[in-house]
């Protein structure tokens, strides 16, 4: 039997243990019996002695013996060979699994590190997910391919995606600006019906005196000539981009709201209710749970990228229409093709706000589908469930159990095996022995489950205390040059605790002191050792109570007893309830707590209980006294480990005296679970403990139900995350003035050109210009100096709307 203790943090189905002490071993190496030995033992432990004779039995004996517990139907059954083989066989590994429990093991204590494995579901490739990443992928692949081999990318002289550098390539394209003359205030559609008639192009001229490049209009004759201008007089309409319009600006802040709002309610419910439901297993429900949550945070991520880009294709125009004038940095400036990360430091040094709160909103949507695919995970629920667990034995307070291994027991080891759990070398935990119980049939739940109970309890409560050293005498006496007696007294007269003595030969007398003897101490090897003093001390009583067992501990200086230390246990076990946790299929302990509340009455002080134990020795090390390794226990023992200085130091008597305690609680218990049992099917007999309630209410702990939980610490990563978003909208939102800015979408050609038409920035740009670089272009101050705005210019019938050099007329 362990005590085990589990892994920081981990569950105990999800990580290691760590094996904090054994409390039952099996020292084979000890037992010394040979298999004829061994199976001859479990006969005579077995079989009830014919005609009373101890060392012989009686072939009917054996034949009802196998017959009893292996419950064949019918005495046929045995005339096959093979059947009578497989019940001989079953027989003889029940009684030796019983024989070993109740004969081999010992009482011990030593620590080791374990490990447990995952019970817990295990990582794996899911079919369906494999193969729609293919198929994006395959698809990825596909597109990029036909990029490269079927479209032709002509080079550029340079970016023409901002305003200023399309300004640079339309002051060389006369013929392209002359039919967007007087289209600045015009909508997409009449633009397009009036340029369906032409054929554009880009032409290239490089010469030795001159470079140029330019945009090139030229007439369809297969289109009819469409002869009436668009009229620039029709009513005025006003554009904005879709995600610049109230409902979308709402949206934007709202739904990241709206989510942390849903994460949070959905934690808490998943909290409180361990979970949301049971892990589906079948059909297309069980990829639901980890592809929906997916699809939302895509889908919210989706909508900032395109609010990024809207507010970067419209960031030069309000640039233009407010009250600071676009400067030429703002109009050559290109405000694509940026990392996110290096576009939100480069805008907040440029105090590009809008521009800065969506390029951060682009770093961090990302993040939400990578955070949400640990939103939901399987963890194993304790399903909480009512049972019923039976108690099947009892304790008795003094005689020795019938069913006892000694070879005149009347029923052997036989009647303890019909009803006794015999899987399991012990039921004890720590100083408590607990009757034989089962969870019952209708009630067994996943063999790895738990299940807590209150039962009744046999609680080992030893009191040792470290005999003063002030009221102790004792003389050596030398049997020859390596072995050593002692004969000594404890004064008791001053402390009037002690009032009679019973001699051996039954008279009572009154004494002031209590004799006690040692025999056969070693004054050559180890110099340290430790055994029981003889029972001369058990016979004497203390006010009316057994004074109990004197166990000694010595020292030896050269060829002396140097130190001395006694230690009197008064043991007596109580009556008490627990609260206990085992397994529902090993029936093992996996914890035991006293319950206080409950009352708590004495069972026994019997003392012929106590007499024979044996403290387990360490490994390779054999008995060295009648009692076991009891020096060897204290000084090994982790939860103990004494040194030897402070087991004889008179400063440390009550910490000795507390790990004799704990020691001999563990030993005794261990030897009461193996000796004071009867079965609850016997009459009562004196003094036998008769349980309140053989039937006792059980609350199975978990059944490893594997359930869909909502992550606490992917939740809170969310949340921070869709607040950023909600602020990164509101400030770009804030920002941005949309309202009466452009008539049109700015995104094509003609509308830019549109724009700029008739614009003396178009007459102040030389020729070539439209090869330079950013730099060459403030090398050579083309642009520079210029304050541009965007609105109405002129008056009468050359008013215009578009851009220009200068402050414009803005609209009402």
């Amino acid at each position: 039997m362990a005590q085990v203790r589990g892994s920081p943090g981990q569950a105990s189905t999800r990580g290691g243990i760590t094996i904090v002490k054994i409390l039952t071993e099996i020292p084979l190496t000890s037992v010394g019996l040979s298999e004829w030995s061994f199976a001859n033992a479990l006969l005579r432990a077995a079989i009830k002695p014919y005609a009373g004779v101890s060392d012989k039995f009686d072939g009917e004996e054996y034949f009802n013996m196998i017959s009893t517990l292996t419950r064949r139907p019918s005495y046929n059954d045995y005339l096959d060979s093979d059947i009578w083989a497989s019940a001989v066989r079953e027989t003889y590994q029940r009684l030796g699994a019983q024989y070993a429990k109740l004969h081999m093991t010992r009482p011990t204590e030593a620590a080791l590190e374990g490990s447990l494995i995952n019970e817990g579901p295990r990582l794996f490739v899911e079919t369906l997910t494999l193969r729609l990443m293919d198929a994006f992928l395959i698809v990825f692949a596909a597109c990029a391919l036909s990029i490269c081999l079927f479209f032709n990318f002509p080079g550029l002289p340079r970016d023409y995606s901002s305003v200023g550098a399309l300004a640079l390539l339309f002051s060389q394209s006369p013929d392209f600006m002359r039919l967007c003359s007087g289209l600045g205030s015009v909508r997409l559609t009449p633009i397009s019906t009036w340029m369906s008639g032409y054929r554009f192009r880009t032409k290239c001229t490089i010469t030795e005196n001159r470079s140029s490049y330019r945009l090139c209009a030229d007439l369809d004759s297969s289109v009819a000539d469409v002869n009436v201008a668009p009229d620039v007089k029709q009513g005025l309409k006003w554009w904005c981009p879709l995600m610049f319009t109230r409902a979308m600006r709402i949206m934007t802040i709202v739904s990241p709201l709206l989510l942390i709002a849903g994460l949070e309610a959905g934690h808490r419910y998943s909290r409180r209710k361990q979970g949301f439901s049971a892990v589906p297993q079948e059909g297309y429900l069980k990829y639901a749970w980890a592809f929906l949550p997916a699809i939302v945070m895509v889908g919210m991520a989706s909508t900032f990228a395109v609010l990024d880009f809207a507010t970067r294709s419209f960031q030069i125009y309000h640039a233009l229409s407010g009250r600071r004038k676009a400067t030429a940095r703002d109009l050559v400036e290109t405000p694509f093709g940026h990392f996110p990360i290096y576009s939100v430091f480069r805008t907040g040094i440029h105090r590009q706000w809008a521009l800065m709160a969506t390029s951060l909103a682009i770093c961090v949507s990302p993040m939400l589908t990578i955070v949400v695919s640990g939103l939901f995970q399987v963890e194993s629920i304790d399903t909480w469930r009512s049972g019923m667990a039976a108690v099947h034995d009892t304790f008795l307070p003094s005689t020795i159990n019938n069913y006892a291994l000694n070879n005149d027991a009347s029923q052997r080891i036989t009647g303890l095996l019909l009803y006794a759990n015999v899987s399991f070398p012990s039921l004890t935990y720590e100083n408590l022995v607990f009757p034989n119980f089962t969870l019952e049939r209708n009630a067994t739940h996943h063999h790895s489950a738990r299940f807590q109970a209150i039962l009744p309890a046999a609680s080992v409560e030893s009191n040792c205390t470290v005999v003063d050293p002030g009221t102790m005498t004792w003389n050596t006496t030398f049997l020859n040059a390596t072995v050593a007696g002692l004969q000594g007294q404890i004064n008791v007269k001053g402390r009037r605790r002690c009032s009679h003595v019973q001699n051996s030969d039954n008279a009572t007398v009154v004494a002031d002191s209590i004799g006690w003897s040692l025999d056969n101490i070693p004054l050559s090897g180890d110099p340290t050792w430790a055994t029981r003093v003889d029972k001369t001390a058990i016979n004497a009583t203390c006010d009316g109570q057994p004074y109990g067992y004197l166990f000694a501990v010595g020292r030896n200086s050269p060829q002396n007893v140097s130190n001395l230390v006694l230690i009197n246990c008064k043991p007596r076990i109580d009556i008490t309830s627990a609260n206990v946790t085992t397994r529902a299929g090993s029936y093992e302990i996996t914890n035991a707590t006293v319950l206080e509340d409950t009352p708590r009455r004495l069972f026994s002080k019997y003392l012929k209980l106590f007499d024979t134990v044996t403290v387990a020795c360490p490994d390779g090390v054999q008995n060295v006294t009648s009692v076991g390794c009891i020096k060897e226990a204290l000084t090994t023992y982790p939860h103990i480990k004494l040194t030897q200085d402070e087991i004889f130091a008179s400063s440390d008597a009550a910490k000795v005296a507390k790990a004799f305690t704990r020691m001999m609680n563990i030993v005794w218990a261990m030897r009461f679970t193996y000796y004071q049992r009867a079965s609850l099917e016997q009459s009562p007999s004196a003094g036998v403990f008769v349980p309140a309630a053989t039937r006792v209410q059980a609350v199975i702990l978990d059944g490893v139900e594997y359930r869909v939980v909502q992550s606490l610490t992917s939740t809170r990563i969310l949340q921070s995350e869709l607040a950023t978003l909600a602020v990164c909208a509101l400030v770009a939102w804030s920002c941005t003035r949309s309202n009466k800015v452009l008539t049109k979408n700015p995104q094509s050609i003609a509308a830019v050109a549109s724009l700029l038409v008739d614009s003396d920035m178009l007459r102040n740009i030389p020729p070539g210009a439209e090869f330079m670089t950013d730099k060459e272009l403030e090398k050579n101050g083309v642009l520079e100096g210029e304050i541009c705005s965007i609105g109405w210019w002129g008056k009468d019938q050359g008013r215009r709307f578009g851009i220009d050099v200068g402050q414009a007329e803005k609209p009402k």
